[in-house]
């Protein structure tokens, strides 16, 4: 199995979760180190099961000591033109306490473990702001 893995192209490390970002919402097109987030976008109609189970994952990983620094709670929202931008906000900061509602019902102790951050990224420019 080992030697297959090696044979495509992939070590090891990149076959095991060792992710500790979870990134819900759009513009992480940046974000693609091997295993380190877990990307949630805004398309499913019931979101809060993709963001459970991406929470779980890591919460596993926080157990197994993977990262003793805690879990990253990141949301990103995309806008193109600045009238948009108070929109993308509003956004952003929707899906970040849609996320920590999901966390802190299900699994009340990552809370303590948790970093969360809201952004902004101009589609345009790639700058990216934070919003809280």
């Amino acid at each position: 199995c080992i030697k297959e893995t090696e044979s495509n192209g992939k070590s090891l490390d990149q076959l095991v979760h060792g992710e500790w970002v979870l990134a819900v919402g759009k513009g992480f097109d940046w974000l693609h180190t091997p295993n380190m987030a877990l990307i949630v976008g805004p398309y499913d109609p019931n979101i809060g099961e993709p963001i459970k189970t991406a929470a779980g994952i890591i919460k596993a990983n926080l157990e197994k000591g993977i990262n003793n620094k805690g879990m990253v709670l990141l949301s990103s929202a995309v806008y193109v033109d600045p009238v948009e931008k108070t929109r993308a906000k509003e956004r952003t900061l929707f899906m970040n306490r849609l996320s920590q509602e999901i966390i802190r019902k299900n699994y009340p102790e990552m809370l303590g473990q948790m970093h969360s951050m809201a952004v902004v990224l101009n589609a345009s420019t790639m700058e990216m702001e934070i919003v809280e």
